[in-house]
């Protein structure tokens, strides 16, 4: 609990516009997460997690922000979604979680009543859950975090969003860059122009897996007849064809990503809308804010850090 106070505390003073919840804080309880609702200055956005008796959301639904782009105001829609999974703590603190797609859909509706033209998820959600809400919902563009251990500040496609997993606990700052150029304008699809780059580079490791694997096959089939040698114990050949099968899948996958994309650079020549993530590492030669290192520093006279 003390670290939760911290980590509001701090996301106060550098500005945070929306959090989302996500299993650990629900582990906290009830109680805890709203006594640091009230602590916050900025909302805590719930769009699938309610109350179980009066079905009412635990936190805001949906967040609404205005930016500026080219002269011109986008107001964005900010939504926070949870993976459906059993949870000790729900059943204690009389809270449910909704499916995401029927609950997503509802919030939608009402952010779009009141002018929301991007709409982006703040992701505790599983990838086969962005790629089913991507699916069931094309008007979701992009998803932001995702409850797995990705880190990369290439996207993976849910649906037709770009999905942006590039936390993994804190050990960057992500910088995503949104430029508008679709000429049907803000609510349109998200294209990155690193993405093809990043998927040419699987395609190619998937064809040196292959490579790779089936000269091994054909060294462990003429292994088979030769005498033992206990110096090179013999692997079986189907350990190695699994190998290629599954270099083979993420081949087809890559294929098939590329043919999506279709002509990219006349698209982007075009006008789309452009997404682009950019990772900062942190470490201990980064320089807090002053009045960020003010409040670690009054934390750590109470709970020291014990690691050498």
């Amino acid at each position: 609990m003390a670290t939760a106070e911290l980590l509001v505390d701090r996301y106060n003073l550098e500005g945070v516009r929306a959090q989302n919840i996500g299993e650990r804080d629900l582990a906290l309880g009830r109680a805890a997460l709203e006594s640091l609702k009230a602590r916050a200055k900025y909302p805590f956005v719930t769009t699938n997690l309610v109350d179980k008796l009066t079905g009412e959301p635990l936190f805001s639904r949906f967040v609404l922000i205005d930016a500026t782009h080219g002269g011109k105001h986008v107001k964005l829609a900010i939504f926070g979604l949870m993976s459906l999974r059993p949870q000790p703590s729900l059943e204690t603190d009389k809270l449910t979680i909704l499916p995401p797609v029927d609950a997503l859909r509802s919030a939608m509706v009402d952010a779009k009543a009141q002018g929301a033209e991007v709409m982006i998820v703040l992701s505790q959600l599983l990838a086969r859950d962005e790629s089913e809400i991507g699916e069931a919902i094309p008007e979701v563009q992009l998803f932001l975090g995702g409850d797995f251990m990705g880190m990369s500040p290439e996207p993976q496609l849910a649906g037709s969003a770009l999905s942006f997993a590039g936390s993994q606990k804190g050990k960057h700052v992500g910088f995503l860059k949104l430029a508008f150029g679709a000429p049907s304008g803000p609510g349109a699809a998200f294209t990155d122009p690193k993405r093809k780059a990043a998927v040419e580079r699987r395609r190619s490791d998937a064809q040196r897996r292959i490579e790779t694997y089936e000269r091994l096959i054909e060294e462990a089939k003429k292994a088979e007849t030769a005498p033992p040698d206990p110096k090179r114990p013999k692997v079986p050949v189907e350990t190695y064809e699994r190998q290629v099968a599954s270099a083979k899948a993420e081949l087809q996958l890559a294929n098939d990503e590329l043919t999506s994309m279709g002509e990219s650079d006349k698209q982007r020549a075009a006008g789309f809308n452009m997404a682009t993530l950019e990772l900062i590492p942190l470490s201990r030669d980064v320089v807090d804010d002053p009045a960020v290192k003010a409040v670690v520093d009054e934390f750590r006279k109470k709970w020291p850090d014990l690691t050498p």
